[in-house]
């Protein structure tokens, strides 16, 4: 729920209201309706089959009480929450900048490491390169193989989605592209069950020390390497069973560091996809299997305490954004008076502000960019 800023016209899904009196303010009724006490309570009134696919009619809607203080106070209330969520974007605003810096960083370190423009063991670069005929990687030293991806493992999938929730809810895991995590995986967010597997010949088991790479739409090259025995849907591409010399923590890398000429390959209109076979024929570099376990070695030293920086940055967009929640429920319910720190605060100019989404995601950008990130914060010491 929203007061819209807009004229316009709005899909069936929704029902449009209008405030019956001047001396209501829609702002205040924007905070207010989007509380989760309100939430709680449009639920209440809400009817359906499943929760998550409950309506909420006009008719019920009109039935819901609202607090709704003297207009002076509502835009005194206003004028603080504008206030106070400006300041709370900003230092959101902050973290995320952060964040993307640090991000593209690793993938800068990443990069680097995984097409052999420094050795890790020196910190230089190689003696030799050769050119390695692939259009995202260049050049990479001389004494490297490049091979395609599918070369690399004796076995490879993907897996399906199972029709009927009776399906559902065993001790089997089951992945989704949302739990790839660019890492080890060793949960998932739903399971299956054996009668899923009897049933459905595209979905199979595979063993751990997997690797998993997304085709779909927002996730194409987000990776996973399995710590668990688990099946997948059908936007997971697998590739099982590594062959001997190589490691697949080293694959992992390279893949992440090819995902943006991954996304590049994708088709289709507003969520390109790609496919087993993009994936498959995707050639990436292989040094001798001593080298592969320095890289990663330096990999995870270099990126540990990067990654325990974005962790601390993102707990406290977390932190800002329930404060934030509770700020505004506290202050339309009535908790919290406001009326004396509202008449104090200076006048604001108004202004467009757009908030960077929190995301999951690592920042996309070519080599170049990742190059640049890389000097940007190369002398700048990486602190959680």
């Amino acid at each position: 729920m929203g007061v819209s800023a807009y004229r316009g016209i709005v899909s069936p899904a929704y029902i449009v209201q209008r405030l019956r009196s001047a001396e209501n303010l829609p702002r205040y009724m924007h905070f207010l309706l989007r509380t989760p006490l309100f939430a709680s309570e449009a639920e209440r009134w809400s009817y359906g089959i499943t929760s998550d696919q409950w309506s909420l009619r006009a008719e019920e809607f009109k039935c819901i009480y609202f607090s709704l203080p003297p207009l002076p106070e509502q835009t005194a209330i206003v004028r603080f929450l504008d206030w106070a969520e400006r300041r709370i974007r900003q230092v959101i605003r902050t973290r995320q900048r952060r964040i993307k810096l640090l991000e593209e960083y690793k993938q800068a370190l990443i990069h680097r490491a995984v097409t052999g423009k420094i050795e890790v063991r020196t910190g230089k670069p190689y003696t030799a390169y050769k050119d390695s005929g692939v259009e995202w990687l260049s050049e990479v030293p001389e004494h490297w193989e490049v091979r395609k991806l599918r070369a690399l493992f004796t076995k490879a999938g993907s897996g399906t989605t199972p029709s009927g929730e009776e399906f559902y809810g065993g001790d089997i895991p089951w992945v989704v592209t949302g739990d790839l995590n660019d890492s080890v995986l060793s949960n998932t967010t739903r399971t299956v069950n054996a009668r899923a597997l009897e049933n459905f010949s595209a979905l199979r088991l595979y063993p751990k020390n997997s690797l998993i790479i997304a085709m779909y739409g927002a996730t194409i090259g987000k990776t996973a390497i399995l710590g668990i025995e688990a099946c997948t849907n059908q936007a997971c591409c697998v590739l099982a069973e590594p062959r001997k010399g190589v490691l697949v923590r080293f694959i992992q890398s390279a893949v992440i560091s090819a995902k943006g000429y991954l996304v590049r390959q994708g088709y289709g209109g507003g969520q390109p996809n790609i496919n087993s076979e993009i994936v498959h024929s995707l050639r990436i570099p292989v040094p001798p299997f001593e080298e592969q376990s320095a890289i990663v070695e330096y990999l995870d030293a270099q990126t540990a305490k990067i990654d325990t920086a974005i962790a601390a940055a993102r707990r406290e967009i977390e932190l800002l954004r329930e404060y934030r929640t509770r700020l505004i429920a506290d202050v339309v319910t009535g908790k919290m008076d406001v009326r004396e720190v509202a008449a104090r605060l200076p006048e604001e100019p108004a202004q467009e502000e757009v908030e960077l989404e929190d995301t999951e995601e690592t920042a996309e950008g070519e080599a170049a960019d990742n190059e640049a990130a890389a000097e940007a914060l190369s002398e700048e010491e990486v602190e959680p």
